[in-house]
């Protein structure tokens, strides 16, 4: 159900959270009954939005992509609880590890519909 990471895969370390951000998006892009939405911050949009929205399996997960050392700031932190209020999930990720790990919390959950036929 979810791609397998090799350990050098899942330990690497982005120095640029676009190079994070790309090797994400490919990496959740392999998901079954799966849609990832680049979010695009602009004069339209609200602040605080998390950078990525994976829709899967009928459950809205938002991922925050983070560089080691870097912070989410107060209105991201304010947002992501909004959106966990909404019944979406939030996670602030630094490495492909990170992503499997939130993948494999929300399989246990068990919040994941079963797709269609």
């Amino acid at each position: 159900m979810i791609p397998p990471l090799t350990d050098r895969q899942r330990l690497h370390i982005y120095r640029r959270e676009s190079l994070l951000r790309d090797a994400c998006h490919r990496y959740l892009a392999k998901l079954d009954h799966a849609q990832v939405i680049k979010m695009h911050g602009s004069a339209f949009s609200k602040a605080g939005v998390p950078d990525t929205l994976l829709v899967w399996r009928g459950l809205a997960v938002w991922f925050e992509w983070k560089v080691p050392g870097g912070k989410v700031s107060k209105i991201q932190e304010v947002r992501m609880r909004r959106l966990e209020h909404c019944l979406s999930r939030c996670f602030v990720c630094s490495t492909l590890g990170d992503v499997e790990a939130a993948l494999i919390a929300i399989i246990r959950e068990g919040h994941l519909q079963e797709p269609p036929l």
